[in-house]
């Protein structure tokens, strides 16, 4: 049986009773996130801590005098910033939940609340609601250690906060041409090439959307994705705008208002730089939609569910490379290998000799 401070009696008995619910998630980093479903922000504990005045809702608190768990539910609608993120990145599985009940006044005191929930959360997240299904904290003992499950792909959501990289630094702009709710056509884009390159500036480097111009016969490209290997060799991947010239050749300078590179090979194509990638629309009847890519043909990029409307001609977008989790496609592709979260060493059951 739960029993109630005196300054609650007291309040209690006098009809003066101010509550409010404090909500306090605690990462197994030792982040902490502090919300109370109050209509206002409320300031409280020892250290002045703000809890965030946010939609919430909750059952009822479940206890039990026999062997089950107590147990609880709570729902936050619409999350945003960085607990949206850590919810992507699964980095919320298995964090500690807090919920007290306080004799809310402008003065803090520590006989002033009770806590009525503390325990360990399983997630779940349907689309920008989370759920948390709360348990007590002996039930820990059957939490997955470690949390990170060992395996050859990597583990990171692409462009989460893990991952380290920032999705807008690899937005190729365009406008398409025509298309349907399940295909997005622009004819000036064309093929994706990749080729090496060399005597590039990593200070001052060609960028995401620069047009760059040969010298052999001044075909003409647009730079939809760049990687640095060192401070002046890289990989760059252009698309065509002219189909009949802008496939550069081998020792070709290639120039962009001053930032010159070398081709450094002879470029190839290149089919699956945005295969499950993103293709996002910024303007037009499906302005602010976003789809999974399945298919990049040349001209025509495929989606993996139709948009709300047909793509009309003039219709602008942005397409964001995908990533396939293996360390070949993170190291030559993002460059981004130190953060890569796969174990590609550990070697697979059939090839484990006894």
């Amino acid at each position: 049986m739960r029993t109630v401070n005196a300054s609650m009696s007291t309040a209690i008995a006098l009809g003066q009773v101010k509550v409010a619910e404090l909500y306090t998630i605690t990462l197994p980093d030792g982040t902490v996130h502090r919300y109370t479903s109050h209509d206002a922000d409320i300031i409280w504990d020892a250290g002045s801590n703000t809890y965030t005045s946010f939609p919430i809702a909750r059952e009822a608190v479940k206890y039990s005098n026999s062997f089950e768990s107590d147990t609880v539910k709570v729902i936050m609608a619409n999350i945003s910033g960085a607990l949206y993120s850590q919810v992507q990145e699964n980095i919320l599985e298995a964090c500690q939940v807090s919920i007290r009940r306080i004799l809310w006044d402008d003065t803090y005191a520590a006989d002033k609340e009770i806590i009525i929930f503390l325990g360990w959360a399983d997630i779940s997240f349907d689309r920008k609601m989370l759920i948390l299904d709360c348990r007590p904290l002996e039930d820990s003992l059957n939490i997955m250690v470690p949390r990170n499950t060992y395996e050859e792909p990597c583990t990171l959501e692409l462009f989460g906060p893990v991952c380290s990289l920032t999705q807008s630094d690899y937005a190729y702009t365009s406008g398409a041409t025509s298309g349907t709710n399940l295909t997005l056509i622009d004819a000036a884009r064309g093929s994706v090439y990749t080729v090496d390159f060399d005597a590039g500036d990593e200070t001052a480097p060609l960028a995401v959307n620069d047009t760059i111009t040969g010298d052999i016969g001044a075909a003409t490209a647009v730079v939809c994705h760049i990687v640095y290997k060192t401070a002046t060799t890289g990989t760059i991947w252009y698309c065509e705008h002219v189909a009949s010239g802008a496939v550069f050749v081998n020792n070709e300078v290639l120039s962009s208002g001053g930032n010159d590179v070398t081709v450094n090979g002879t470029p190839a194509a290149d089919t699956v730089l945005y295969e499950m990638g993103e293709l996002e629309m910024t303007s037009g009847d499906n302005s602010g939609f976003r789809r999974p890519i399945h298919l990049d043909a040349g001209t025509v990029i495929t989606v993996m569910w139709p948009f709300p409307a047909s793509i009309a001609n003039t219709d602008t977008y942005k397409i964001y490379p995908g990533c396939d989790k293996q360390g070949a496609t993170c190291r030559d592709r993002f460059g981004n290998v130190e953060n890569f979260r796969g174990y590609v060493y550990i070697p697979k059951p059939e090839e484990v000799k006894m």
